[in-house]
């Protein structure tokens, strides 16, 4: 970024007027052409010009502030929304707050300091945060404008994105029932989460319609490491252990790989493994996750341009679509020939 360059200077370049350029840096939809807009970014980045958020705030009443607030235990998952949030913020001219809370009280109090001490254009809620109804209400009565991030309902005075888990986690058990597993386990998440919910919801429905017996086995995991690599030990520790574990995350799905390595289990020839998030990590594990591609950096793009839209309808929801992405963590049954 050149901060010795000006609005004008781009308008200048770019032969249209100052305000026109602002609009289209801040992804202001209406007032320019299609042309004129590819023309500014195009003169901007030549330029290396960004709007300066501190200087607008100080010369208007608007904040150039968003905050990400967050309780989650997932950290690639967190990376992945900071990434998008970020993203979204530096092409508009914004800046990207990062807050971690704690749980109940706690969370309400730390977010209540927040406001306090900083004055946000809008917030983004990430689950389970986002259920958290005394947070929700904190916001809504300071006037600070909320997208929550799948949440398991919509809310008056919010917004919201989220994808279809429940349907995400059919298509997944699906999979692995295609493939000949009569042995399956699911690993959820924590109780409170409303994905880890609708993924459990859709896993029961896909087995339940299965045209032939499945041994279901549930566990509950916390969406970290750890719980699955637990909850891998155990079931795998024994010689009628599933033919396919399907994690309601990555971070489990990783654990369960690691546990089949310490008990000696091939993947996928003894046990297939099958995640839900497609994080990064999934292509480099050896061999590479089945997992559901959840968008999360474009869910948290979205969030963005749904708080800087000029005309937000509330409570408003945008979905996105998951997609699965199968790779060689999965494969056919052991009685499968």
């Amino acid at each position: 970024m050149n901060s010795s360059v000006t609005i004008e200077k781009v308008a200048q370049i770019s032969g249209v007027s100052a305000k026109t350029v602002s609009r289209v840096l801040r992804h202001k939809g209406s007032g320019y052409s299609e042309s004129t807009r590819a023309k500014v970014e195009a003169v901007a980045a030549q330029l290396g010009y960004s709007p300066n958020g501190s200087a607008r705030a100080l010369a208007s009443s608007q904040s150039f502030l968003i905050a990400l607030i967050f309780d989650n235990k997932n950290a690639g998952y967190v990376l992945e929304l900071q990434l998008g949030a970020a993203h979204r913020c530096r092409q508009s001219g914004y800046h990207l707050v990062i807050k971690s809370v704690g749980d109940g009280v706690d969370a309400v109090e730390r977010v209540r300091g927040l406001l306090d001490a900083t004055r946000l254009h809008g917030a983004i809620l990430a689950p389970p945060l986002c259920e958290d109804r005394a947070v929700v209400d904190l916001l809504v009565s300071r006037g600070v404008p909320c997208v929550r991030i799948a949440p398991s309902a919509d809310r008056p005075s919010t917004q919201s994105i989220r994808i279809d888990d429940r349907g995400a986690a059919r298509a997944a058990t699906r999979h692995l029932l295609s493939l000949g597993h009569d042995r399956i386990a699911f690993i959820g998440g924590p109780a409170r989460g409303p994905a880890a919910a609708e993924r459990r919801a859709g896993f029961e429905e896909a087995i339940a319609s299965s045209s032939r017996p499945v041994a279901a086995i549930i566990r509950l995991g916390d969406f970290t490491f750890k719980s699955g690599l637990d909850h891998g030990m155990e079931l795998l520790g024994h010689d009628e252990g599933p033919t396919a574990i399907f994690a309601a995350n990555d971070e489990m799905a990783f654990g369960v790989i690691a546990a089949a390595n310490q008990v000696r289990l091939g993947i996928p020839h003894d046990v297939s493994v099958m995640g839900f998030d497609d994080s990064p990590a999934a292509r480099v594990v050896r061999p590479q996750l089945t997992t559901v591609r959840q968008p999360v950096r474009e869910m948290a793009d979205a969030a963005v341009a749904q708080l800087l839209a000029e005309k937000a309808v509330s409570p408003t929801r945008l979905p996105m679509e998951p997609e699965l992405v199968i790779r060689g963590s999965t494969g056919f049954a052991r009685s499968v020939p």
